[in-house]
């Protein structure tokens, strides 16, 4: 599993959804600058904030970590 690719996943669910980092931030009680290091990869969500990413995003923390 290469964990490298949770940002490049976040950044694409959130596109295709039309939402912005600060919508997502909102949503999860995190900081616009958290999802966007999340994305750049700059660091990994913690272990509440992946699984309440998959929630959002209505996919699984599988799908998340894989893809």
């Amino acid at each position: 599993m290469d964990i490298k690719n949770i940002g490049q996943n976040i950044k694409r669910l959130r596109t295709q959804k039309g939402l912005t980092q600060t919508a997502v931030s909102d949503a999860l009680h995190v900081t616009s600058q958290a999802v966007s290091r999340w994305e750049t990869g700059a660091c990994y969500p913690d272990l509440e904030s992946l699984i309440n990413l998959a929630v959002y995003f209505h996919v699984t923390v599988d799908d998340l970590l894989r893809k």
